[in-house]
């Protein structure tokens, strides 16, 4: 076949056996075949083409698009411009690439990548790990409730179970010598491994190996998560909080010497996942800030740190490329939660658009790359978020019926707050696909879209009159303070400083605002006015939970703070007098008072509620708990009648391991 390439961009350049050409770039004049024209996305392959000539030879998954001309037969180029064509990109090529330091990110032509499904069981299986040879897949997998350690031979398709007891076993790893296994294991029996919050930090395990052949277990790292060995098997990453943040550490093989290896400016930046590059010489993690979720890299040597993505999507869940030519990860900027891969320069920024690897609705996360790059495994988890309403007792929160499901869909419904007259319920859910702010109403039982737009809109609270909402969103970039008009959707940004403003939560009579803020590089509570004038620091002790309470009158916030005996609920008053703690209040994360203002409730491990009544000889009492251990209970909020407690209801519905083989 005769293919010409525009020269005006440095692409590839695809003939095909019928003498028709596809080019990955912006344009490509093809000299036989009908007169048609082929649109296609830009890292669109060759072998993926519809054939020129059909009705309609158009398929669009994404991208950039790339136009494809096809000339009308009869017209042809002289052999020696296409030579010196050939030529002259083969020199355009090497310029790029020895003097720009640059490799083409885009895509190879590739055998037609192969999906296979590995696990078939009726509970979760998740976070695959590959032998150092590539035969067998290890995982988690649920045995009576309890999540352990499997290793399955993908030739024969045989499995074992490898850790057991009544502890959950997550997140294993493999040895490079593949005599042995990192795994996590919770703490407590009757506590499920699990985040703090979605896609967040996890809780309540330690690090521990396992011996393939003899089974012998040791624990080697106290409170530590998601383990990962170096390629020479000499070192262990994890991430960790040591007396801070969520960052990652090092250690020696053995769990000893450990040594922070990733800082930030702010103790509201999370640090977790981390996965080692090929050659040892970089970790790539994933970076949170409360509604962000970014992909890094840092440098072992140098500690210098790389953005990968840097953008309002949920970037997850990173890992290497066999080669270090991509980063592989989890996002939801297609819209569900697909694989995505991004190109590295030699120098190891990012190079390129994204590329999208997996489609459909996912999830698909939890990424494991074989050693010699031939198999991706993934996990394709099921599991979504609904808000329910328990019936109480206004006094002290005891059931009075059994909970009941007020919103439900398929996608994440969370963060219910009950109007002040209690009619409706402003919450966050991403059922249009970004993460907005919508309003339900218990008279209809209809629901309506109040905004709109990237960014991620979280946790509306109601102003006493009902007619705003605040909430906290990255929607202009950084997590900011916004104010919502409930009958029009108009919007006003409130806070605008560099810092993660978060959690906004109106006074009693509406005049203020106390949010968090970690402008001094520590989360704190502030406040300003209702109009975003006069913003003000409160606090200066150090502020945990999602929720912060105004008290009755309005003069005092109430709080989880760092104190000398630990993690307390306690009060401070608005003119800047001393703390005051509320002693025997169970939780502290999401409080919220009843109607009196003579009780607390709250959660305590995403599980049991609790109602903490105020008062020195005060005993907290346990309200309910689903039997169901998978369930998780978040975010609840008492009705201002009292007769309702609002909380979300999360259960994983099932999940299986996947593979992938020619995707590189």
């Amino acid at each position: 076949p005769e293919c010409m390439r525009d020269y005006t961009d440095e692409t590839l350049n695809y003939c095909l056996d019928d003498g028709t050409a596809l080019l990955d770039g912006p344009t490509s004049e093809v000299i036989t075949g009908d007169a048609k024209t082929a649109v296609l996305p830009a890292g669109y392959l060759a072998r993926d083409a519809p054939t020129i000539g059909q009705e309609n030879p158009t398929q669009v998954i994404g991208g950039d698009r790339t136009s494809v001309h096809v000339a009308a037969p009869g017209i042809r180029v002289s052999p020696t411009w296409i030579v010196g064509a050939v030529i002259l990109t083969g020199l355009i090529a090497l310029v790029a690439y020895w003097f720009l330091g640059r490799r083409d990110p885009g895509p190879v032509a590739l055998p037609q990548p192969k999906l296979t499904q590995l696990t078939f069981a009726d509970g979760i299986e998740e976070y695959p790990t590959w032998s150092p040879d590539g035969t067998k897949v290890a995982y988690s997998g649920e045995v009576g409730g309890v999540r352990k350690i499997f290793v399955k031979e993908l030739a024969t398709g045989d499995e074992r179970q490898l850790t057991r007891g009544v502890l959950d076993d997550i997140q294993a790893a493999w040895s490079p010598d593949g005599g042995s296994l990192l795994f996590v294991r919770a703490q407590k029996a009757d506590e499920k491994l699990q985040p703090v919050d979605v896609f967040a930090a996890f809780e309540g395990g330690d690090i521990w190996s396992v011996e393939l052949q003899s089974g012998a277990e040791t624990k080697i790292i106290e409170s530590a998560y998601n383990p990962a060995f170096s390629p020479d098997g000499k070192s262990i990453a994890y991430d960790a909080s040591r007396a801070g943040p969520r960052r990652i550490w090092t250690s020696d093989g053995s769990g000893h010497n450990p040594q922070q290896i990733s800082t930030d400016v702010s103790e509201e930046a999370s640090h977790v996942r981390p996965q080692w590059s090929a050659d040892g010489k970089r970790i790539v993690f994933q970076n949170i800030e409360r509604t962000k979720f970014n992909i890094r890299t840092v440098e072992l040597d140098t500690r210098k740190l790389t953005w990968i993505t840097n953008d309002l999507n949920n970037n997850l869940n990173p890992v290497w490329s066999s080669k270090n030519e991509y980063i592989y990860f989890s996002s939801d900027r297609g819209g569900g939660y697909n694989i995505w891969r991004i190109g590295l320069s030699e120098s190891g920024e990012p190079s390129g658009q994204p590329q999208q690897v997996t489609t459909g609705a996912g999830q698909d996360v939890e990424m494991a790359i074989s050693r010699d790059g031939k198999h991706l495994g993934f996990s394709v988890l099921k599991q979504n978020a609904d808000i329910w309403r328990l019936p109480v007792s206004p006094v002290n929160g005891k059931p009075t019926g059994s909970p009941e499901e007020v919103i439900s869909t398929t996608r994440e419904d969370s963060r219910g707050s009950i109007s002040p007259d209690g009619s409706k319920i402003a919450f966050n859910s991403d059922r249009a696909g970004e993460m907005n702010v919508w309003i339900y109403s218990f008279s209809d039982r209809s629901t309506r879209q109040l905004t709109r737009g990237p960014g991620g809109d979280f946790q509306p609270t109601w102003a006493p009159d009902g007619k705003q909402v605040v909430f906290f969103s990255s929607r202009d970039g950084n997590a900011d303070i916004w104010r919502s008009d409930v009958e029009t959707g108009s919007l006003t940004q409130l806070t605008s400083d560099a810092a993660t403003d978060v959690n906004p939560f109106y006074s009693p009579d509406g005049r203020s605002i106390a949010y968090q803020s970690d402008r001094t590089g520590r989360t704190e509570i502030w406040l300003m006015n209702a109009d975003g004038t006069n913003d003000r620091q409160l606090t200066r002790v150090g502020v945990r939970g999602h929720f912060i309470r105004w008290n009755k009158t309005g003069d005092a916030i109430v709080f989880r703070a760092a104190t000398a005996a630990g993690w307390r609920v306690v009060q401070a008053p608005t003119d800047g007098g001393p703390l005051t703690e509320l002693p025997n209040v169970t939780g502290g994360g999401h409080l919220s008072f009843n109607p009196s203002y003579s009780s607390l409730i709250d959660v305590t491990s995403h599980k049991t509620l609790w109602s903490s009544p105020i008062g020195p000889a005060a005993v907290p009492e346990k309200l309910f708990e689903f039997s169901d251990a998978d369930v998780r209970i978040d975010y609840p909020v008492w009705s201002p009648d009292g007769k309702w407690i609002l909380f979300d209801r999360f259960r994983p519905e099932g999940g299986d391991i996947w593979m992938i083989e020619n995707f590189e």
